[in-house]
């Protein structure tokens, strides 16, 4: 069933099919939340089709960016979105973080059956970009349906390494208030998600820069 939705909405989305080991594992991951959502209201969507839009189809739409191989920190990510999707394809190794203990509950527990390492799953409520400076530094950092405040963008380069993307899902509206946040150094990059009206993919880019600062740089061509 599931993987006869996703390649249905993909097509109408124009998008390709995830390789089938990955889909086996967005399979596994869309049972277990639907399992969990049951008994626990982990997430409002409950349609089939709409979840496999929502969540794994928009969450896969920032693959092309991971170009390099590395760690990437899923900041504020709820039932594992988009970070599981995306390291289902890019196996760079994943480390996801959340305030709610029954999300980290459900991440652990997805993470124990996909054989991945427990101690990827992090709870925690974070204010500033400091308290997450003992988790080492990221390739790339992603976020979904979370507060994006200047005190955590100001802090990247302590968040990223040199090179390192942020990966943010938000609508189109509030990537002026991103490029205001990170001090109009450092370029962003709006992508357009498909099947999401008003949404897109912004993309923020940190180099090798002191900390709290931004480079001034171009996108590549």
């Amino acid at each position: 069933m599931f993987r006869q939705i996703l390649r249905e909405e993909a097509e109408k989305l124009g998008l390709n099919l995830p390789p089938d080991t990955a889909q086996a594992g967005m399979e596994l991951h869309f049972h277990l939340l639907k399992k969990w959502n049951a008994r626990v209201n982990l997430t409002s969507i409950r349609d089939d089709r709409e979840m496999v839009r929502r969540h794994f189809l928009e969450s896969i739409q920032a693959a092309p960016f991971l170009q390099e191989v590395g760690p990437i920190l899923d900041f504020g990510s709820g039932n594992g979105f988009p970070g599981v999707p995306l390291e289902l394809l890019h196996q760079g190794k994943l480390m996801v973080l959340d305030a709610s203990r029954k999300k980290c509950s459900f991440l652990k527990e997805l993470f124990r059956q996909l054989e991945w390492e427990a101690s990827g799953v992090i709870h925690r409520r974070v204010n500033h970009a400091s308290d997450l400076q003992d988790l080492g530094r990221f390739q790339y950092l992603t976020a979904r349906a979370v507060s994006l405040t200047p005190e955590l963008l100001s802090g990247l380069p302590d968040i990223l390494r040199p090179g390192g993307l942020a990966l943010f899902f938000v609508g189109e509206k509030q990537v002026p208030g991103i490029e205001k946040m990170v001090g109009g150094q450092a370029w962003v990059q709006k992508i357009p998600l498909q099947g999401r009206k008003n949404a897109c993919l912004a993309v923020v880019r940190v180099q090798n820069v002191p900390r709290g600062t931004f480079p001034v740089d171009q996108p590549p061509s």
